[in-house]
């Protein structure tokens, strides 16, 4: 009786080992991110600032179900990367790239939209189940921030794996069965430049909205807006050594925006007013968060341009 009891819980530890979770037939495979311009090097910026951004497509990663309790889903790193003592888009952490000052952030692969990129958080595991998806958004951002002075120097690739599965499986970066897609980050050939042209607002950095009355809010029809418009104007002043050259400029929500509407930043608060967001306009339409080919100028000395919030 006692070898059979024993038998069993062999059996019964091997099946725990094993367990895994159900993946679709298709996804999978690898892409890499690079960065074509010149990362700012400027000793003036603060640290957190964002030097550089990249987007990319052809992201496709295959989707998991049927997880047993144990199964996992983690996003892993080889080398394993270092958390660094900044938080920046989401409120999420920034990670070290090895580059001494900048980290970067990658955002969830398996979430599925585009208008909002929300940074993943690494070696953070979770119950496999609570992540279920069954559409991704395709695409991936990787922002680079500033984390502390800056060494120009190259760097190296990092390997981002997002998982599903057991943890014997998915406790480090591997290309096996859990594995549902690769992002290789690659910053072998970044190139550095100390100045660039620079976007601030006109009338500082805190932007306060014409004070509305609840009885006026509780009458505007869901997604309508309140009719309290301000104009933002944003000031955008070059170097003489970047004149004539051309630029683009994007934006990048910190806080929460909308996964289904452009331009719309949702009230995170815990203490603020709910179901109350603001809608950032140019040229009376909304405009598209992390849209990195949306708005190309040509720079000279001094510039600006409008937005309206609401």
């Amino acid at each position: 009786m006692k070898c059979l009891f024993f038998i069993i819980s062999l059996l019964s530890i091997s099946l725990q080992a094993v367990a895994t979770c159900s993946y679709s037939k298709t996804g999978g495979g690898a892409i890499t991110v690079s960065f074509n311009g010149s990362v700012i090097a400027d000793s003036t910026l603060p640290n957190g600032s964002i030097l550089a951004s990249a987007r990319r497509g052809s992201v496709n990663p295959k989707t998991f179900s049927s997880c047993s309790s144990s199964d996992v889903y983690v996003v892993r790193t080889v080398p394993v990367v270092s958390p660094s003592n900044i938080t920046k888009i989401g409120g999420k952490i920034v990670y070290e790239t090895g580059i001494p000052g900048i980290g970067f952030q990658i955002s969830d692969i398996t979430l599925p939209s585009v208008n909002y990129f929300s940074p993943a958080e690494i070696d953070q595991p979770e119950i496999a189940s609570n992540h279920y998806f069954s559409k991704a958004s395709g695409q991936v951002m990787v922002w680079l921030v500033k984390t502390g002075p800056i060494t120009k120097q190259k760097g190296n690739k990092t390997a981002v794996y997002f998982m599903a599965g057991p943890p014997n499986q998915t406790n480090t970066g591997a290309s096996n069965t859990a594995e549902l897609f690769r992002i290789n980050v690659d910053l072998t050939n970044i190139t550095f430049k100390e100045t660039t042209c620079e976007i601030s607002p006109r009338n500082g950095g805190i932007v306060k909205l014409s004070t509305i009355d609840i009885s006026d809010l509780n009458s505007v029809a869901v997604g309508s807006a309140a009719g309290k418009s301000k104009n933002i104007i944003l000031d955008i002043n070059c170097p003489d050594s970047e004149i004539n050259k051309k630029y683009v400029y994007w934006f990048s929500p910190i806080s929460v925006a909308s996964t289904s509407v452009n331009g719309l930043l949702l009230n995170s608060l815990p203490d603020g007013a709910q179901n109350i967001g603001i809608i950032l306009k140019k040229n009376g339409s909304a405009i598209k968060f992390n849209d990195l080919s949306a708005y190309p100028f040509v720079s000279t000395k001094s510039q600006d341009l409008t937005l309206t919030a609401d």
